[in-house]
């Protein structure tokens, strides 16, 4: 007969068996484990899915190495995603500024504003502060139960109040600068020193990241697209032609034309924000006086071919970007007319027999200084006769405004308006470069395959361009509705010695900048210019890149600074991880420090169980003894007469040691 019988389950399962074993008489019935219940599903069995329990789960932390730390290792991973989020928003405003320089998209991470970056920030900052202060008194705390437990003979009690979070940082100092002789042990200073200097380290990283802080503007670029843009130096061999060209749509053969397009725009040319902004003197300072004064002339969108886009499309783009177009720098200083020097060879007269209106104008080069002219205006109050230039009896001098000029050639990176082309900002700009078509130098020209212009031959085609827009004469323009005309009704302005920083004057740098505007080989001097196309041949540096942009106002962080902040937080970060693994880790080959352990055992540290007060478990865990008799405990040693200085608790406490109840 088989050892195995069958037998039947209850009849409402007729289809179920279970075997059992047949056991001999007088031996003991074994146990038989439950079979799995199974679940019926289309004719076939399957065992259910393992449920994880939370009771499980707990249970299983526990028993792990990390049982005893669920506090600290919280409050480690918080303070770390706090220093993440600070590290993340001041990284953004680093990367905005970087791909707004190279001209690229912004994702909306890097358009966060000013405003919301400074609150994330500053929000995060203060708590991740708070939550490492509080995270590195834990860490002491673990130490000093560490180091207690670790060791037979105990803790030093004054390396035991270096280390404890009870001991104040006043108290921590005075351990840790006592006197030499004073029987402190080197452990206690070492330990307070590490404690004031983390401490004072995460406290000093609140305050250096908002040092030297500034704002930027940063653009995110949609559309990119080739274009030729910018202002060259004056170009002496464009103005004949030109004038040329203007005379065969004039009446007469012997009449100039002025067009009313370059007319107008002659007396406000620097005053004009879609053509040039104010820039920082090269060759003068400002007194703040207007003695000096400093003009970045670019031509802004007005120079750029093919024409921008218009402002309809890509409307969330509000401006545009020019990249490195060339430009000129103009720096105008006053001058003494007394002391201008003007030949007669440098002076010429604008006016007409019989008409009040007349000018005199003076241009010479400056020999002490390279691209640099000295130039006068002169008012003909009473008119001219004869080719000189007459004022009233009641005046002892021709009114007049004197400057020097000095130009420079330079490339700059601008931001303008899509929709009135005024220039925003300049945010990038070549050092300057003297332009030196007035001023010949033989010395460097010896090799030259091609001879440049002579000082005098450039000088004179400059002379001759402002001839064509002063002599309303021979343009037969009404002398009242002369270029001339401005400067006459302003004699009185021009008497007086403030004039040099009013309008007149800017009227007058306007008339001295013109001919590098218009005579510069990308502009409408060039006879080659065509309407909305680019020009082919023109020097590589007028070929450029035109962005439709958007700004977004950023923060920056001075990066020295961010990089302290870092690694202040940096050190205090590694420091309380440190802890957190030896407590983790450390016990040898017999397993992690038991924290919870009351006993020791098995290789592991002897500790306490650790309460949320540290003073409490400083007087119910542990015992002071003095370390030559473990009878002696403090208290029963200093008696009444303990001290309440420094001085005196180090030497009450010198002798004595803190070990675990």
């Amino acid at each position: 007969m088989s050892p195995l019988v069958n037998a039947t389950t209850p009849a409402n399962q007729p289809n179920q068996t279970q075997t059992v074993p047949v056991v001999p008489t007088g031996q003991a019935v074994p146990s038989i484990a439950p079979a799995p219940a199974t679940v019926a599903l289309n004719g076939t069995s399957q065992k259910p899915p393992n449920v994880i329990s939370v009771a499980n789960l707990l249970q299983s932390w526990k028993a792990s190495r990390f049982s005893g730390t669920g506090k600290h290792l919280t409050l480690n991973i918080t303070s770390l995603g706090l220093l993440v989020i600070v590290v993340i928003f001041v990284q953004a405003t680093y990367s905005a500024e970087y791909r707004s320089n190279d001209g690229l998209s912004l994702n909306q991470l890097l358009r966060i504003s000013e405003s919301t970056t400074i609150a994330v920030v500053q929000t995060s900052q203060t708590i991740l502060i708070a939550l490492m202060t509080v995270t590195l008194g834990e860490a002491f705390e673990f130490i000093h139960w560490i180091v207690v437990g670790s060791y037979g003979g105990g803790l030093r009690y004054l390396t035991f109040l270096a280390i404890s979070p009870t001991t104040g940082y006043a108290g921590t100092l005075q351990i840790v600068f006592a006197r030499p002789f004073s029987c402190v042990p080197l452990a206690a200073r070492l330990w307070g020193l590490v404690k004031v200097l983390l401490t004072g380290g995460i406290w000093l990283s609140g305050i250096v990241l908002f040092i030297n802080t500034s704002s930027i503007t940063v653009y995110d670029t949609g559309l990119s697209y080739d274009v030729s843009a910018g202002i060259g130096p004056f170009t002496g061999s464009l103005v004949q032609p030109f004038i040329d060209f203007l005379q065969t749509r004039a009446e007469t053969k012997s009449q100039t034309l002025v067009p009313y397009t370059f007319a107008h725009l002659v007396n406000l040319l620097v005053m004009n924000p879609a053509i040039s902004t104010v820039s920082s003197p090269v060759s003068c300072t400002d007194d703040g006086k207007g003695g000096c004064t400093s003009y970045l002339v670019t031509g802004g969108l007005e120079s750029v071919t093919p024409w921008i886009t218009p402002a309809q499309y890509y409307s969330e783009f509000t401006m545009a970007r020019l990249d490195r177009v060339p430009s000129i720098q103009v720096d105008v200083s006053t001058l003494d007319a007394p002391k201008t020097g003007f030949s007669d060879k440098d002076c010429e007269i604008f006016g007409k027999y019989g008409i009040i209106i007349g000018l005199k104008l003076c241009i010479a080069a400056d020999p002490t200084r390279q691209g640099s002219l000295r130039t006068g205006l002169f008012v003909c109050t009473n008119g001219t006769n004869n080719n000189r230039c007459h004022h009233k009896r009641s005046e002892s001098f021709l009114p007049n405004i004197t400057a020097q000029i000095t130009f420079y050639t330079s490339q700059a990176t601008l931001i303008a308006s899509r929709s009135n082309y005024s220039i925003v900002s300049i945010i990038d700009q070549t050092p300057p470069i003297p332009y030196l078509g007035f001023h010949t130098d033989t010395h460097n020209n010896t090799n030259s395959t091609s001879t440049p212009p002579t000082q005098d031959q450039n000088l004179q085609s400059y002379r001759s361009s402002l001839h064509w827009l002063l002599d309303f004469s021979a343009s037969n323009i009404p002398a009242p509705s002369s270029i001339a005309e401005l400067f006459w009704t302003a004699s009185l302005q021009l008497s007086d010695p403030s004039t040099s920083i009013g309008v007149v004057s800017q009227n007058f740098h306007s008339l001295l900048v013109f001919p590098f505007f218009i005579f510069n080989i990308n502009n409408w001097g060039n006879l080659q210019t065509k309407t909305n196309e680019t020009v082919s041949g023109l020097p590589a540096e007028f070929y450029t890149t035109a962005s439709l942009v958007q700004g977004y106002e950023k923060v920056m962080f001075d990066r020295g600074m961010f990089v302290l902040f870092l690694v202040l937080q940096g050190v205090a970060a590694v420091f309380v991880w440190g802890v957190l693994g030896w407590v983790w880790f450390a016990g040898g080959g017999h397993g992690r420090l038991n924290l919870n352990a009351k006993g020791g055992g098995g290789g592991k540290a002897r500790l306490p169980e650790i309460s949320e007060f540290p003073l409490y478990d400083g007087l119910f865990r542990t015992r002071v003894v003095d370390g030559g008799n473990s009878g002696v405990t403090l208290s029963a040693g200093v008696g009444s007469g303990a001290g309440t200085s420094t001085r005196e608790i180090i030497r009450d406490t010198r002798g004595y040691t803190v070990i675990l109840r």
